[in-house]
């Protein structure tokens, strides 16, 4: 679905009542004036004054027609009928050019009208099929300037061709079941009695089911999973009412055909009524096509549900996530060391790996992270060996409509994983901002296109993808929407305190996992040479923190501002004035009182 609304204008006021009646109350802590957020952990947000949608879980994201569509399983056109149903909004059909690049698109046109009648053949309401195909559903208004409301809310419902099918019951004749009003007329010019509901496939208004008492039905369900789950639900509406219901699927049937298409290819009454005897099935509840991966719960023990970690209790492998920190609290050397971790298969920050490959797409300063593997391959004496790890310098535009950078730069990366010499584990986008120039990072239309190219990414090329990303300027939280936030599997974020300068990682989020742990690390230098001049050139790599309780449980208290004081100042103690120790603790150095007592007066 498409991130940006089409059409909504229209429709754009009325998102708020038009969400709540499609998806319930919205969850009341999480909301806000001005966005609503649904489920327990708001991953549906609806921006009121956009009149948008975000489903940062299922990446999807629209207007109110979108919305619509996704929740109802509709169509565009019975999309639009709903909401003029539900919002009480009479749209009439503007007849003008829809221009696209220059190019006049053909005015839409009604090419057919279908009657839905009462038993004594009174016009209750039409349906109207518009080329290009699209559908409308109105009923007789006299006071209307064209005659007809365009909205059948509170109309009664009936089946198509009502008075045919009280005659073929008390006759005992077979009724066949179709999709659409065209397959049900192209039946009835057989001399043969078809019906179907309006709106399409998928609904069965209980208002049908009473006149089917008695019949004997035939389902013709369309060859595709939307008409055979459609033969269920009409099914198991008439099960119990209907004298006998028989499914009867059309032999070589072309994909998504229809009856319409089996009698254009020369078939006959009489030879349908052959193979209703011939192939047709009782009908029974069957289990439903599913486009949606359904997991039934007798299913449960037969699907794997075991993740591995990339990094444990940090990542699983083919997860999202973030690096955010607020700017020079390492949050990149911290990335780039864990990607070396992974490269390598070696620890990282005392947590276990998996070893894989990894692209590093470092649109910001790329060149500089030279000088950290060079850091890195000198601090652990790394050999010329191949490392599985490749660097991709150049800036990706991931927002633009109109750049190919996503496409491009997943086929470069499944060229990379192709060519390395591990299964590709790991791809880093460092920054997020970077790699999204021009996009509004507090819009949620902008980062929905964003994160759903990081989706891509993540879905082809099968593997987890982390982006760096910078604080908001309180530093609370990761800058820009919260659906940034709330799309990511893990969230990591990265703390230095600016009295100690400790700096420490913190799972701030991690699916399926516990969040909460932290571990402080520091940044130790490593001499690269130097410049002409005489001046070193340096770069650092990541190392334990030299405290002996680096690591931390998510409900132990952080230090208050005086007793970082106090150990600054113990610290500054033992490394001016420190002594050596009794034997008991041999090579421990410590202040003298005299020297303790003039470093803290």
């Amino acid at each position: 679905m498409s991130a940006v609304p089409a059409n909504d204008d229209i429709f754009s006021r009325h998102m708020e009542v038009v969400a709540k009646k499609l998806l319930g109350d919205p969850n009341k802590a999480l909301s806000s004036p001005a966005e609503l957020r649904f489920g327990s952990h708001g991953s549906l947000a609806v921006d009121l004054e956009m009149g948008v949608w975000s489903d940062h879980e299922a990446k999807e994201g629209g207007g109110v027609i979108d919305l619509v569509m996704r929740e109802r399983r509709c169509s565009k056109g019975e999309a639009l009928d709903w909401l003029r149903q539900e919002t009480d909004v009479e749209l009439q059909e503007r007849q003008e050019p829809q221009r696209s690049t220059g190019n006049v698109q053909p005015l839409k046109r009604i090419v057919a009208t279908y009657d839905y009648v009462d038993e004594a053949g009174k016009l209750i309401f039409q349906t109207v099929r518009y080329e290009p195909k699209d559908f409308r559903q109105r009923r007789p208004d006299p006071s209307a300037r064209d005659g007809w409301a365009w909205s059948v809310k509170g109309v009664r419902q009936v089946p198509y061709r009502l008075p045919e099918i009280r005659e073929a019951i008390g006759a005992g004749a077979v009724i066949f079941v179709t999709e659409g009003e065209k397959d049900a007329d192209a039946l009835q010019r057989e001399g043969l009695v078809a019906t179907c509901n309006a709106m399409g496939a998928g609904k069965w208004p209980e208002e049908l089911v009473e006149h089917f008492v008695g019949a004997d039905v035939v389902i013709l369900p369309d060859n595709d999973d939307a008409g055979r789950n459609h033969a269920a639900v009409v099914g198991a509406a008439l099960a119990g009412k209907a004298k006998r219901i028989r499914v009867l699927d059309l032999p070589n049937l072309p994909p998504k055909g229809d009856v319409s298409d089996w009698l254009n290819e020369g078939g006959e009454a009489v030879e349908l009524l052959a193979a209703v005897e011939r192939l047709g099935r009782t009908w029974q509840a069957e289990r439903p096509q599913s486009r949606f991966r359904a997991i039934p719960w007798a299913d449960i023990d037969n699907v794997v549900t075991r993740r591995n970690w990339l990094v444990e209790d940090m990542i699983f492998e083919n997860d999202s996530g973030l690096m955010y920190g607020a700017s020079q609290s390492g949050k990149s050397f911290l990335m780039t060391d864990m990607s070396f971790a992974i490269a390598r298969g070696v620890p990282f920050l005392g947590k276990p790996t998996r070893k894989g490959a990894v692209i590093y797409q470092a649109g910001e300063g790329g060149l500089g992270l030279l000088s950290r593997m060079k850091a890195y391959r000198k601090h652990y004496d790394l050999g010329a060996d191949e490392l599985p790890f490749v660097l991709l310098p150049g800036k990706v535009d991931l927002y633009s409509r109109e750049s190919s950078d996503t496409d491009d730069l997943i086929a470069e990366i499944l060229a990379w994983g192709a060519y390395l010499s591990d299964p590709l584990a790991l791809v880093v986008i460092d920054t997020f901002s970077t790699a999204s120039p021009g996009a509004n990072e507090n819009a949620s239309e902008d980062m929905s296109r964003v994160l759903m190219n990081l989706e891509r990414i993540q879905r082809e090329a099968g593997c987890a993808v982390m982006a760096v990303h910078h604080k908001n300027a309180s530093g609370e939280k990761p800058r820009g929407h919260t659906s940034l936030y709330a799309n990511a599997d893990t969230a990591l974020e990265v703390i230095r305190d600016e009295v100690t300068n400790v700096r420490t990682l913190r799972v701030a989020k991690v699916k399926d996992g516990e969040d909460g742990e932290k571990i402080s690390f520091r940044l130790q230098s490593v001499d690269l040479g130097s410049y002409e001049s005489g001046k070193p050139i340096t770069s650092c790599v990541v190392a334990p923190a030299e405290d002996g309780d680096r690591r931390t449980g998510p409900n132990r208290k952080p230090l208050t501002t005086d007793q970082r004081m106090f150990l600054t100042a113990l610290d500054a103690a033992i490394r001016m004035h420190g002594g050596v120790m009794p034997a008991i603790v041999q090579g421990a150095r410590a202040p003298t009182p005299a020297a303790w007592s003039g470093t803290t007066s």
